[in-house]
């Protein structure tokens, strides 16, 4: 049944307020599936966001765009919904992981922009002596696509016009008569209709007398990121031909001084108490006066807010997923650096990424490294019936940090601790075995499973059931990975004898084919780093090759002579699996063979072997069972 609607549109403007989201409802196309369904989806572009998908057809999945990314213009994009469900109905031991396509959504973004109105330029100077010609008048330059009104702060300033349209400008004077010696300060507001645009105006007034105040820069530009790091100080230099004073007219204004003496000087000017200030630009002066001469120095903050999607302590990871750090940030002159540091086995690792912003954001991915720490893990426990942790979670501790590009200045940083990972991908249903829940195997084969322990439930016994009944208890056990391992030979079964192994509510279901006259045991280290093993009934060959390395040289000037310097045997081995009873076991051996940690057990010796098998080829077959021949050679440990 397709989706109703079958397509959405969304009219965004970049900047405002994201359209509301829309409904698209659906119903299930086999909704007689109980075990593990649900409602997946995909689409192919990542401005689409789907959320709150239900089974039932009356609840509503909610699509909404996130396209400050993109450029301005028409965007086409598609939502597919899936059933996703596990089908038992043609074969109940064997159950099929199905996806049935519910329906296709449309989805259509009209994207545009408002440039915003500027001026140019966005700061007036004028200097003026007592007694000289009046300043020229300055012009001011307007870049908008709106009409536009102009106004004053102070009588002094004059405007050559109060409106405009679109891209034009206007004349600035001023009328110092009245005024005395200093610096004076005036703000013209440009208004859109959206927003103001303020252009501070300085008059400076000077006598002919003695006294004088010099003072650099005029102006300060700072930069602060929300819940970030202060930014460095600024210093002004002055002379002043008597004894100064400062003070600021902010309260996130902090001064080093506020008075000072007669000749050269200088001071700091910082940032204190903005904790509170929000996200924009805002705007401040420090005065600087002598008694007869005051100067201002303008001081711009531009406020930023630092958005981050994270790792969470509370949640575990696994290595080979797409564990993406991604920060965002208004600032142009930073990049993302993350520093990444853990102990594990003793050992302490260290190391850290510089990302780049591009338009705004920086993503990262977490997991590679980890992987790498973790390590292959031993083979443990193949004599015994046990329950046992495998490995303990990798816990990482990271700084995510904003830097300057230009001085390694920290603007922004948040810690993370005990981050955990464990190898591998998430499992399924969490199964961490590549064995399939159902095996054939003879009564001397070992069996091992895993399995995620998600919840953190406590486990102390592995329970058997079938035709054959026992208990066997543990220590608690709670550990986020829990390997089964149990030699059947102890359990003295029969030829087709078929017994469960039960820890909580998972399970393996075992079943006990004949005994052959060849008998060799495999296990493999898989992608979460738990040992598999599998049992093979067929013929077994062991043969040698030998490979020597020689040096040849003239004994004469008749004869060469050549000594052998090393010679190095492998063993090699040629394994028949016997008759495999189900596809699920080909499947198994197929993941085997790509395993790198790999041990043969034949006549009770372990032997770590590497696989030289190209591909599964079958051996022997009968009407329903086929037999695949596998080869090995040893490797040195």
């Amino acid at each position: 049944m397709p989706t109703t609607p079958t397509s959405l549109s969304f009219t965004y403007k970049k900047g405002q307020t994201n359209p509301p989201r829309q409904k698209v409802e659906y119903s299930l196309i086999n909704p007689t599936f109980p075990d593990g369904q649900r409602v997946i989806h995909k689409t192919n572009h990542n401005w689409i966001h789907v959320d709150n998908k239900t089974l039932s057809s009356s609840e509503i999945g909610l699509v909404y765009v996130s396209t400050n990314e993109l450029s301005p213009g028409t965007h086409e994009g598609e939502v597919s919904l899936y059933h996703e469900y596990i089908n038992k109905t043609s074969d109940p031991n064997n159950p099929e992981l199905r996806e049935d396509l519910i329906g296709v959504v449309t989805v259509t973004l009209n994207l545009s922009e408002d440039p915003k109105t500027e001026a140019r330029p966005t700061a007036l100077t004028f200097e003026y002596l007592q007694g000289a010609t009046l300043p020229i008048a300055q012009t001011i330059g307007i870049s908008s696509v709106h009409s536009w009104n102009v106004s004053k702060s102070h009588n002094w300033v004059t405007l050559s016009k109060n409106s405009g349209v679109n891209d034009n400008n206007f004349d600035v004077s001023v009328i110092p008569s009245g005024l005395n010696n200093g610096t004076h300060s005036a703000t013209i507001t440009v208004n859109d209709g959206v927003k103001d645009l303020l252009i501070p105006v300085n008059l400076i007034i000077t006598s002919t007398n003695n006294d004088f105040l010099y003072v650099n820069p005029n102006v300060l530009n700072f930069g602060y990121t929300l819940s970030g790091s202060l930014p460095s100080v600024k210093t002004i230099e002055l002379n002043s031909s008597k004894d100064w004073n400062v003070i600021a007219n902010k309260p996130w204004l902090n001064v080093s001084v506020q008075n000072g003496l007669a000749g050269p000087s200088n001071f700091d000017v910082g940032l204190k108490d903005i904790a509170n200030l929000t996200e924009g630009n805002h705007t401040g002066l420090v005065s600087i006066t002598n008694g007869t001469i005051t100067k201002n120095v303008t001081v711009n903050l531009t406020v930023f807010v630092f958005v981050e999607e994270l790792l969470s302590p509370n949640d575990i990871y696994f290595t080979d997923e797409n564990n993406l750090i991604v920060v965002s940030s208004g600032r142009t002159e930073t990049h993302l650096q993350i520093k990444v540091n853990s102990v594990y086995k003793l050992e302490v690792n260290k190391f850290y990424y510089d990302v780049p912003f591009f338009k705004g954001k920086a993503k990262k991915r977490i997991g590679l490294e980890s992987s790498k720490i973790i390590g292959s893990q031993p083979l443990l426990n193949i004599d015994s019936v046990s329950l046992f942790n495998p490995y303990e979670p990798l816990n990482l501790n990271l700084d995510i940090n904003e830097v300057s590009l230009y001085n390694s200045d920290i603007t922004q940083t948040i810690h993370l601790q005990n981050i955990r990972f464990l190898k591998g991908v998430i499992p399924v249903n969490n199964w961490m075995s590549d064995t399939s829940k159902q095996i054939f195997v003879t009564s001397k084969a070992i069996v091992r499973f895993s399995f995620f322990n998600k919840d953190k439930s406590t486990f102390n016994k592995l329970t058997i059931t079938g035709d054959k009944e026992v208990q066997f208890p543990f220590d608690d056990n709670n550990a986020m990975i829990q390997t089964v391992n149990i030699p059947l030979e102890s359990l003295q079964l029969i030829p087709g004898n078929s017994i469960k192994l039960n820890v909580g509510s998972y399970s393996l279901e075992v079943f006990i084919k004949e005994r052959t006259k060849d008998h060799s045991m495999l296990f493999w280290e898989n992608k979460w780093g738990c040992w598999d093993s599998f049992e093979c009934t067929g013929t077994f060959k062991q043969s040698a090759k030998f490979k020597d390395t020689s040096f040849g040289f003239r004994k004469d000037y008749q004869h060469i002579e050549t000594k052998v310097l090393n010679v190095q045997t492998t063993t090699l081995y040629q394994i028949n699996t016997g008759y495999l009873y189900l596809e699920s076991e080909a499947e198994t051996l197929q993941k085997m063979l790509e395993a790198k940690n790999l041990y043969l057990l034949r006549d009770n010796k372990l032997i770590k072997v590497r696989s030289t098998t190209r591909k599964l080829v079958v051996k022997q077959t009968t009407n329903t069972l086929k037999e695949f021949k596998l080869t090995f050679e040893n490797t040195i440990i």
